[in-house]
């Protein structure tokens, strides 16, 4: 009731208005400034430039997830979050008894096989001189085989731990160690750092979750409706950087907000990009018809449809028009010519106005 009296002492001697949503609403230039109603001249885009709020985020085969390989005690790390990492650097150290019983069953399969394939070399020999018979032969080459794969077993074990062949090779010689190394597998950054000095870890415990960062992805939540101005393959830059890329997918289902995702991958040559930051995904929406630009705050809905209120020479006129893409600082719209001039403040006096005086 307030913002209604206060408006008809703007007013003065507005002419009466249509009960409800008229077209035209008749202002004086007085009754414009009293009201705080200020305007802006459009200028038509054939084709416009509009940018969406996304989030950037790490192509799922470019991360990594570093886990403890054996059960022990971290006793070193070398890296922390942020800081870069080459393939095959160290990481952290573990010591581990588990390690080490794994070792001890490395030299008891080896020492075994060293056994068998004795046995199996000497009975070939007795049955070339028909001393033993053939099954007994057989019999030494299956025990020959079992002893091999055991021993085969035990040193993919080791390597699994990320102990590398002249690892394997020495502690088969009889250096035994429990301490073990765990490197990175990828060159790229440290994304998270998940543990610390002198924390006992299980087996898979998560230590580092690494990324590379040459190829990254931008996640724009837009409408459902707004999702017909990109296509796969369109050109996407990002504002503020040299990072381009294209369309890549365009998602099928619609969120329970009514929205889609559209991802883009680009890739950012100056390094500025962080997963998770949020930036504005940039595209030339090319799309049938002329459209322009105009500031949010100038759109008035209306029953589920957009309008913008275009100056006449008496007043405005209520005009509706398409939205086709929106950030939070404007709108591509469809439905002007491109050269009126439109309210862009003073739209809630406006639209009380255009609605005689209550919705």
């Amino acid at each position: 009731m307030k913002r209604l009296t206060s408006l008809a002492l703007l007013l003065f001697a507005v002419p009466t208005l249509p009960a409800y949503a008229a077209e035209v609403i008749t202002l004086s230039i007085q009754q414009q400034q009293n009201l705080g109603i200020q305007t802006q001249v459009l200028i038509q885009l054939g084709s416009a430039q509009s940018g969406w709020p996304a989030r950037v985020e790490v192509p799922a085969n470019n991360q990594r997830m570093v886990a403890a390989p054996v059960a022990g005690l971290v006793t070193r790390l070398t890296k922390s979050a942020g800081d870069s990492v080459r393939a095959g650097e160290l990481l952290a150290s573990l010591a581990s008894t588990e390690l080490l019983a794994e070792q001890r069953g490395l030299i008891t399969t080896q020492a075994q096989l060293k056994l068998v394939r004795d046995k199996a070399a000497r009975d070939e020999k007795l049955f070339a001189e028909g001393i033993i018979a053939e099954s007994r032969l057989r019999q030494s080459q299956a025990e020959l085989a079992q002893a091999q794969a055991e021993y085969g077993a035990q040193r993919a074990t080791l390597r699994a731990y990320g102990v590398g062949n002249q690892g394997v090779a020495a502690m088969s010689a009889g250096k035994l160690s429990t301490s073990l190394g765990v490197a990175a597998p990828i060159s790229g950054v440290v994304l998270e750092h998940l543990i610390g000095v002198g924390s006992r870890v299980e087996i898979g415990a998560p230590l580092y979750k690494l990324a590379n960062l040459s190829r990254l992805i931008l996640e724009i939540q837009l409408p459902a409706s707004q999702a017909n101005v990109f296509s796969i393959g369109q050109p996407v830059t990002v504002a503020g950087s040299q990072a381009s890329g294209k369309i890549t997918a365009i998602g099928a289902l619609v969120g329970g907000a009514q929205t889609v995702t559209v991802r883009a991958e680009v890739r950012d040559p100056q390094n500025l990009l962080r997963p998770g930051q949020l930036v504005e995904a940039r595209t030339s929406a090319q799309a049938k018809g002329s459209f322009v630009s105009v500031p949010v705050q100038a759109i008035a809905w209306q029953s589920g449809k957009a309008y913008v209120f275009v100056a006449t020479p008496s007043g405005f006129n209520a005009t509706p028009v398409s939205v086709q893409a929106q950030t939070p600082q404007s709108a591509m719209v469809g439905g002007l010519k491109g050269n009126e001039r439109i309210a862009v403040s003073g739209l809630a006096a406006l639209k009380s106005l255009w609605q005689g005086g209550g919705e």
